[in-house]
């Protein structure tokens, strides 16, 4: 495959890092910075990587690396392919990153043809370039104050360097004073005075979201920053196969650390506190993102909210009942709600509310303007921004002067505008923002500016919303295929391949063509009977494949990972080290190793004896070849091993009623952790099959053979646990196991938050929240106060003020690496807004703005699904117990086992460790059995009144609970 890499780019990425010039680093930035690869890095986070990428080139058949391999470095390449587990990575994409809790790379790496690409080094586990700096800000905060005699002031504030770990600057900490430098009409809001004052936000009845909380404490990132570093440090070394209430003293230390207080960063606000004339290109970025939700921003190009981001000014009104606007006062600015309502009384008595999204103030016009009616806040903390009237004209009829329109035969046929995407002037060019369908689809092959780096991308998955079949685009590409002058541009065979890698399915084409034009037949070393899955990576691999047919999970080497506890007729046991391939006989010879038995292996077998659940006792002898011995067996399950000569009993009535009685399985016995990473490897396993065109068909309400069946199985999975909560309490019927029930899943919830599954803590909140939940006083009462407090903490995470900023917030932190499961309601109402909020044609011209919007969003979601090792792993290495012992689930490699028992040195240490790693993984992979069977054997009550019903069974109405949380506490300290 040719090279497409700019030239210019390719001399100064060649340089050795240290004698790059000011001119080479601004030349790499400007090319990184279109790659959607690093759309996650902010601008002084990429500039920092630009100083130490290398160049690299590979030629075809080459290894670049080994399974065992440590990661010292990650990869995007620029031109070529390579393989990788069943899956071809094409140019722009990256690939070679390390996954949580593992440095080696897992899996083999093969080049398939010459291959430039840039190599990113490992600097250390505090990346700089990963992380956004923590310290407080060095720039101006602009906010206004009112004293007592009413007199107006806007004050700048100078916050110099001030380390992260001191508390805030004092109140009353200015340096400079200035006149009259916000809009007029908001002389009454301000801004706070602490760098983060401790404000209480009542959340407005149009948040749309149903969990309460005062959200005035710091304590959700506080939860998130220290189960991210700290949380991972407890010992189960001693936990039981049955009861697991002792796990109770060792998360004392994890809670303990959850409820610390620590200092969080709300990221928006700060950027919005800052002095306009002191914000970044990064700060603008991150305004953007959270602006581009609000209702008041609908149907503007990013270049109009990008300057509206650059000069808006944050304002607060601290109490409700605040007049913010009189009748007939002078209005001078536009502006929009970021948290709370308003009310305007019209002098003929009328009302109206005005929520957060709204928009107030005056047009886009320099003509004097008055307010009808008074405005006043309707609660507490209500949150602006405001653009004075002055750039709110300029910015707004400034749009036409950057539009060029094509027209063909006197039509306007699309529509670009130009951009500028940052204030060095390096990355400007022209952008579609809207066509018809045949210009759309005739740009594919056209010259894509550097602001535009997305269009094929963006193009291919949203087609569909105004093409009618994916024929017309497939019969197009074919023929600029064919088309000698167009063929060896790089969009015409990107686009092609990208295209056959979704949709060759629909479009029926043959593998022997498919091949041809993709170029595999070229490749040695892939044999013609390998089962490539036809899914090829791009810049963002998670638009283009389905995640579940990347990656085959499933095919282990043959190491021993899993381990049987065999039994003799005298009830002694061992553990057996095993892999998933081990035959039973195997496990014979192993086993009279490890009883001392003299006797050959011919003379004996293994046999399995179950009971059923009316106290049956059932024997069978397995076959000496069956494997997979380690999944086959049931929680009511042992293995035997017998003499083949004698025709002992080996389970007798007593020791059957004990195994009968150890498979029978509740809540309280299974070990939160388990439960949480069962959980969340069933809800991450949904969240991965969901193919990116079922949110395009689901959103548009468009026909498709698959009928969004993924998105709709994870979308009910939020109710099931939901209701899954309150079934499991409100069955209860004694008063103390329905407290720690409480409490059991409190602490799921600290765990789902650990395994990054938001939408499992989310429903197991809303679960404690419902009404029939929420009004158990007298067991509530019963609740630590140190869990109600993590209660509290874990709930705060999803306040719904400012649109969820708190949630937002941890989910876009950089730290936050795959796999990670969000929560599905903010998604569907995201991509809601962005839909119904933008038209879909302006002036008979398809808005490729809002689908290019819609676009990034899904795929934005889909990066939390891309991972390239197994996911049970990953969420099991999260924390720092885990990576000591390694994986503990059957089917997955435990290093830790394998390092203890296959190192030399004194037999007896090796053979001692070995037989307590093999106990404990076998305990371990014994509670995942159990959560997993309780888990498929759930039974779920998920009718409102008859969980109102078994609540009033549990209390009588005398005792119920107030809703909101601060009540249940103020109502504790009372009794």
């Amino acid at each position: 495959m040719a090279s497409y890499v700019d030239n210019n780019f390719r001399q100064a990425v060649m340089k050795n890092p240290v004698d790059r010039s000011p001119q080479d680093l601004e030349i790499v930035y400007s090319y990184l910075h279109g790659m959607e690869a690093l759309s996650n890095l902010r601008e002084h986070q990429l500039r920092i990587m630009c100083e130490t990428v290398r160049y690299e080139r590979h030629e075809a058949n080459e290894v670049l690396y080994y399974p065992d391999d440590i990661g010292t470095c990650w990869y995007i390449l620029l031109s070529g392919s390579v393989f990788i587990k069943e899956s071809m990575f094409l140019p722009r994409s990256s690939f070679g990153k390390r996954s949580a809790g593992s440095f080696r790379r897992g899996c083999e790496c093969i080049v398939l043809e010459p291959s430039e690409m840039i190599v990113v080094d490992y600097m250390d586990e505090n990346e700089e370039y990963f992380q956004r700096q923590a310290s407080h800000r060095q720039s101006r905060r602009r906010f206004r104050k009112i004293n007592q005699k009413g007199e107006r002031q806007t004050i700048i504030d100078t916050v110099d360097a001030y380390p992260v770990g001191k508390p805030p600057l004092p109140r009353g900490y200015h340096t400079e004073c200035t006149k009259q430098q916000l809009p007029a009409d908001f002389t009454k809001l301000h801004l706070t005075d602490s760098l983060h004052p401790q404000v209480t936000h009542v959340s407005s009845s149009h948040s749309g979201c149903s969990i309460t909380s005062d959200s005035g404490s710091s304590s959700l990132s506080d939860i998130y920053q220290a189960t991210e570093s700290e949380a991972g440090d407890m010992d189960l070394s001693g936990l039981p196969e049955t009861a697991v209430d002792s796990e109770d003293d060792d998360d004392e230390e994890d809670i303990e650390r959850a409820s610390d207080p620590l200092m969080s960063r709300d990221i928006v606000r700060d950027c919005l506190e800052k002095d306009p004339i002191d914000r970044t290109d990064d700060d603008i970025e991150q305004l953007l993102e959270f602006m581009h939700q609000l209702p008041a921003f609908a149907n503007m190009t990013m270049s109009v909210r990008r300057e509206l981001c650059a000069v808006m000014v944050f304002a607060v009104v601290e109490r409700a009942g605040t007049i913010v606007l009189n009748d007939g006062e002078e209005l001078d600015s536009w502006s929009v709600i970021l948290n709370g309502s308003v009310e305007v009384t019209y002098p003929d008595g009328r009302t109206e509310i005005l929520c957060m999204g709204n928009s107030f103030g005056v047009s886009p016009t320099m003509d004097k303007e008055y307010m009808k009616g008074i405005m006043r806040t309707k609660v507490d903390d209500c949150q602006f921004v405001c653009i004075a009237q002055q750039d709110y004209c300029r910015i707004l009829n400034q749009v036409e002067k950057n539009m060029q329109k094509v027209e063909e035969e006197g039509e306007i046929v699309m529509v670009k505008e130009h951009r500028e995407l940052d204030r060095t002037g390096t990355r400007k060019g022209h952008i579609v923002i809207k066509g018809t369908p045949e210009r759309l689809t005739m740009h594919l092959v056209e010259e894509h500016s550097v602001v535009d780096p997305t269009y094929i991308e963006d193009f291919l998955l949203t087609y569909r919303t105004f093409l009618s079949s994916p024929m017309e685009v497939g019969k197009k590409l074919l023929e600029w295929f064919n088309d000698p002058s167009l063929r060896d541009k790089s969009n015409c065979v990107s686009t092609v391949t990208m295209f056959l890698s979704c949709y060759c399915s629909d479009i029926a084409i043959g593998q022997s063509q498919d091949d041809s034009i993709v170029g595999l037949r070229q490749t040695k070393h892939i044999p013609p009977a390998l089962p490539v899955s036809g899914t090829l990576s791009s810049s963002n691999p998670d638009l283009l494949q389905s995640h579940h047919r990347i990656l085959d999970f499933n095919t282990t080497p043959d190491l021993p990972d899993q381990v049987l506890r065999v039994f003799k007729a005298d009830q002694q046991s061992r553990y057996i080290m095993i892999s998933k391939d081990t035959t039973a006989k195997e496990v014979v010879v192993q086993a009279i190793r490890e009883f001392a038995l003299t006797t050959t292996p011919d003379a004996y077998s293994l046999c399995e004896v179950s009971v059923t659940p009316e106290g049956v006792i059932k024997q069978r002898r397995l076959p000496d070849q069956l494997s997979k011995l380690a999944d086959r067996i049931q929680l009511s399950g042992r293995y035997y091993l017998k003499n083949n000569m004698e025709t002992e009993t080996l389970c007798s009535d007593e020791d059957a009623q004990e195994l009968l009685r150890e498979s029978q399985i509740s809540l309280l016995q299974l070990s939160t952790i388990e439960v949480a990473t069962q959980l969340s490897m069933r809800n991450f396993e949904l969240f991965r099959n969901i193919e990116p065109t079922e949110y395009i068909d689901d959103l548009f309400k468009l026909k498709s053979k698959f009928n969004c069946a993924n998105l709709k199985k994870f979308e009910e999975v939020i109710n099931q646990e939901t209701f899954w909560v309150a079934s499991e309490i409100l069955r209860e019927t004694n008063q103390l196991k329905r407290m720690k029930i409480i409490k059991h899943f409190i602490k799921i919830a600290l765990h789902c938050r650990e395994c990054k599954n938001f939408n499992s803590m989310f429903a197991i909140i809303s679960g404690l929240n419902l009404a029939p939940v929420a009004r158990l006083r007298t067991t509530w009462e019963k609740l630590p106060s140190k869990y109600e407090k993590l209660f509290q903490d874990l709930q705060d995470l999803f306040d719904p003020s400012r649109n969820m900023a708190k949630y937002r917030n941890v989910l876009n932190s950089q730290n936050l690496q795959p796999p990670i499961i969000p929560l599905f309601p903010v998604i569907k109402k995201d991509l809601t807004f962005l839909h119904e909020g933008n038209d879909s044609k302006v002036e008979g011209l398809v808005n490729f703005e809002k689908l290019r919007m819609i676009a990034k969003e899904i795929r934005h979601v889909g990066r939390m699904a891309s991972v390239n090792m197994d996911p049970a792993l990953m969420f099991r290495t999260r924390k720092k117990k885990w990576r000591s012992l390694g994986s503990l689930s059957q089917g997955s490699t435990n290093t830790a086992v394998l390092d203890v028992a296959q190192t030399g040195g004194h037999k007896k240490r090796v053979r001692r460790s070995s037989f307590l790693n093999a106990k404990k993984l076998y305990e371990d992979a014994q509670m995942a059995r159990k959560v997993k069977q309780y888990l498929s054997n759930l039974d779920l009550e998920m009718d409102e009144e008859s969980l109102q019903a078994l609540s009033l069974q549990c209390e009588p109405a005398s005792n119920t609970l107030p809703k909101t949380p601060g009540d249940k506490r103020s109502g504790k300290a009372e009794t």
